[in-house]
Order: C-alpha cells, then structure tokens, then sequence
C-alpha cells in the first residue's frame, strides 16, 4: 500500500517545533499513540502560548479520528480520550501563559471533540475574560 505524500516543511526551529511536527506526522499517519507522545514532548517544551495551541489543535485533532464517524461508543470514546486530556493540559499551559484568542478556541474545528466538555468551557470563558 502507498502511503500518501507529506507537505514539505522548513526545518523546526525549536525543539517543540521538532516535537509538533512529529506529533503532525504520526497523527496524519494514524498512529495516535505516537502523537499523543510527541505532542506530550512539545508541550513540554515549550511556554510560548501560540505553539501550545498548536500542539492543542494537533491533539484534538486527533482525539477526533479516533473518535471516527458516526455515533461514539465507550471504547472509541476511551480511546480518544487521551488525546483530549492532553489538548486540555497544552490549552491550559497557553492560557496560563498569554493566550487570549478566545475566538479562536470558539470557532477552530480541530477543537470540536473538546466543546462539550466543562473544562473547555471553563477555559474559554477565562481566555475570553481575562486581558493581559
């Protein structure tokens, strides 16, 4: 089986570049065991908000293809989330230090398998709420 094509990237600048692209890589690859990892390492390595929304993105992302199509069940949605835990972790880190992009925490899909919990909203109202 041919395995598709990826976009050519510039080399990472930051070692939670490296770790985010690799976290990309795997996700696209579906492996998510392997981007929640990389993901875990780029948050780790980083304080600057805007990479930490990045890797949330990712790992959201991610906690969504494992989730699939269709109605979730119990052991999709335990496997998914994961994924999802750990966006919240690097969400929180980014609001913690910075982030105030609410809208778009609101309106990013790569954040949909995120809304429906309290976490998330509770986030979001302190994104929207707090200036810096």
């Amino acid at each position: 089986m041919l395995t598709p094509a990826l976009p050519l990237t510039p080399a990472p600048a930051t070692l939670a570049d490296a770790h985010h692209a690799r976290c990309v890589l795997y996700r696209m690859r579906g492996r998510p065991d392997e981007a929640l990892a990389a993901g875990r390492a780029a948050r780790n390595a980083t304080r600057d908000p805007d990479r930490l929304v990045e890797v949330a993105a990712e790992l959201g992302l991610c906690s969504r293809e494992v989730l699939g199509d269709g109605p979730p069940c119990a052991e999709r949605l335990a496997a998914a989330r994961p994924c999802a835990d750990e966006a919240m972790i690097a969400l929180r880190k980014a609001v913690a230090n910075g982030y105030r992009d609410a809208g778009r925490l609101r309106k990013d899909e790569a954040f949909d398998p995120l809304r429906g919990r309290e976490d998330f909203r509770a986030l979001l109202r302190q994104a929207e709420t707090v200036r810096p």
